[in-house]
């Protein structure tokens, strides 16, 4: 990973990669409009993963490959969830 950002996108939904950079460095990634988005461990254990303004949040938490605790999750009304991954990554998927 060297700092680059992809998105793949189709008519129902938009996929991309979200997490920390091999700096050590992080960003918030705001949810779209959507449906639902989902996170989707990739790497191992992710750490530090906050969820803010979803139905489901989390607060610097650790979400491993082996337990899908990211699945399914809605912005909440009138707002647009945010995510942020501190090590590790994470493939967000919004589903229109």
């Amino acid at each position: 990973n060297r700092g680059a950002e992809a998105v793949i996108a189709d008519d129902y939904s938009i996929m991309r990669v979200t997490g920390s950079r091999p700096d050590g460095t992080f960003t918030e990634v705001k949810v779209g409009e959507c449906s639902y988005f989902s996170l989707m461990n990739i790497t191992g254990d992710a750490e530090g993963v906050t969820i803010k303004n979803a139905k489901y949040s989390l607060e610097d938490a650790v979400v491993k490959a082996e337990f899908a605790l990211g699945v399914s999750n809605e912005n909440l009304p009138g707002k647009n969830a945010s995510v942020t991954v501190k090590k590790g990554q994470l493939l967000l998927i919004e589903v229109f």
